[in-house]
C-alpha cells in the first residue's frame, strides 16, 4: 500500500525497487555490489523516485562483519557473486563488503520496520532471514516475505521458513 515500506535485499539494479517506489511505496534497497549500485541510483533519479528509496552499499547476513563477495562479471545488472572463504576460478575481483543484520540495522540506525521483505541473494537466503529473525521478522506490521532460491537445493532454508510460521504460497521452476 503506498506509504508502506519494502525492504529489498538484493536489490540489483533495481526492477523491484522501482515497480514497489512508482506506486508510492517507500524501500531500503540493499545492494553490495558497487556497479549495481551506482546504476540502481541512476535509475532511480531518471525516474524521479530518489526520495521514496533509500539505498544501502551492503549485504544483510546473520551477523556484523565484513567477508569478500567474488565477483564473477563487471557488467551491470549481474548476479551470483557468492561470498565465499575461499576462491573460485571465476573471480575477476575481490570486493570486501561490509555485512549487517538487518535487527541490528533497525536497532542502531532505527531503519524503518518493513510491510513487505523480498529477498534474492543468491544462495546466502539463510544467513539473511537469521539476521532478521528478532525485530524485523517478528514486528505486526511484516505481511509479506518473498524469497528467491532454489528448493532442489536450499532445503534447510525451506525448514528455517515453515518453522518460523511462514507458508509457502507459490513454487515456480527454474
Amino acid at each position: 500500500q503506498p506509504g508502506e515500506v519494502l525492504w529489498d535485499i538484493g536489490a540489483n539494479v533495481g526492477p523491484y525497487t522501482l515497480l514497489a517506489a512508482a506506486r508510492q511505496i517507500n524501500v531500503v534497497a540493499f545492494e553490495p555490489v558497487m556497479e549495481n549500485v551506482a546504476t540502481l541510483v541512476r535509475n532511480l533519479a531518471m525516474n524521479g523516485l530518489s526520495d521514496r528509496v533509500i539505498v544501502l552499499p551492503r549485504a544483510l547476513g546473520a551477523a556484523n562483519g565484513m567477508a569478500w563477495l567474488h565477483i564473477s562479471d563487471f557488467q551491470s545488472g549481474s548476479a551470483n557473486h557468492p561470498i565465499l572463504t575461499s576462491p573460485r576460478k571465476l573471480t575477476l575481483h575481490k570486493q570486501l563488503i561490509t555485512i549487517e543484520t538487518g535487527d541490528d540495522l533497525v536497532a542502531r540506525y532505527g531503519l524503518p520496520l518493513p510491510h513487505a521483505i523480498k529477498i534474492d541473494v543468491d544462495g546466502a537466503e539463510l544467513d539473511v532471514l537469521k539476521g532478521l529473525e528478532g525485530l524485523v521478522l517478528n514486528h505486526a506490521g511484516l505481511r509479506y516475505l518473498v524469497i528467491e532460491f532454489d528448493t532442489r537445493k536450499d532445503a534447510e532454508c525451506l525448514e528455517w521458513i515453515e518453522a518460523h510460521g511462514w507458508a509457502r504460497y507459490a513454487e515456480s521452476e527454474p
